[in-house]
C-alpha cells in the first residue's frame, strides 16, 4: 500500500490531511516543498468551505472561535477529492479514483431532513424548553425565551450562540405542529 493508499480508507481527512495531499505530499512525512504552497492550499481550502463550494463537518465539540475561524474541520474524502482534483496538480493520483467510484454518494446534511423528522425535532425542542426552562406554550410571554435567563443565555454559557427571536420562532412553530 503506497504512502497514499491509505487515506482511501479513512472515513474523514482533516484540515491538515487535506492541505498536504493538495500539495501531493503525505501528512506525516516532513515538508521540503514550499511553505507558501501548503498556505496557500489551505487558503483555497478555507475560502471555498466559505463559499459553500466545498463540504465540510465541524466536530460537534468544536468551540465557536473553531467553527468561525475555521479550525478541527473535517472533510469526507470524496467531496474533498472531487474538488481538489481540479485544482492542484500535485493531488495524488492514487486518491483520484475516490472521485470517479463514490460519484453518487451524498452525505445527509439538516436541511435533507424529511417532513417527519423536522417535526419529531421540534417536539423535542419543545419538550425540552417546557421540562427544562418552564417554557407555557399557552403563553405569549416567557422567560423561557427572554434574553436574561431564557434558553439564548444558557446556551451562550456554552459557547453556542442563539438569538432569543430564533428560539421563538422554533419554539411556536413547534407549538403550531402539536
Amino acid at each position: 500500500m503506497s504512502d497514499f493508499n491509505k487515506y482511501k480508507t479513512y472515513d474523514l481527512w482533516s484540515k491538515n490531511d487535506f492541505k498536504h495531499l493538495c500539495c501531493g505530499r503525505t501528512p506525516e512525512g516532513s515538508f521540503t516543498g514550499n511553505e507558501a504552497d501548503l498556505n496557500d492550499a489551505e487558503e483555497r481550502i478555507s475560502r471555498a468551505c466559505l463559499a459553500k463550494k466545498l463540504q465540510f463537518i465541524d466536530p460537534c465539540d468544536a468551540t465557536t472561535g473553531d467553527k468561525i475561524y475555521g479550525h478541527n474541520r473535517f472533510f469526507y474524502p470524496t467531496d474533498a477529492a472531487k474538488w481538489a482534483i481540479a485544482l492542484f496538480s500535485d493531488f495524488p493520483k492514487e486518491l483520484h479514483e475516490l472521485a470517479i467510484e463514490n460519484k453518487n454518494i451524498t452525505h445527509p446534511k439538516i436541511n435533507d431532513l424529511s417532513p417527519t423528522e423536522r417535526k419529531t425535532l421540534l417536539r423535542l425542542v419543545l419538550g425540552m424548553a417546557i421540562d427544562a426552562y418552564g417554557y407555557d406554550a399557552k403563553s405569549n410571554k416567557n422567560t423561557a425565551t427572554g434574553e436574561k435567563n431564557g434558553i439564548s443565555a444558557k446556551l451562550e454559557l456554552h459557547g453556542i450562540k442563539v438569538d432569543a427571536d430564533t428560539i421563538r420562532k422554533y419554539l411556536t412553530e413547534a407549538k403550531e405542529i402539536l
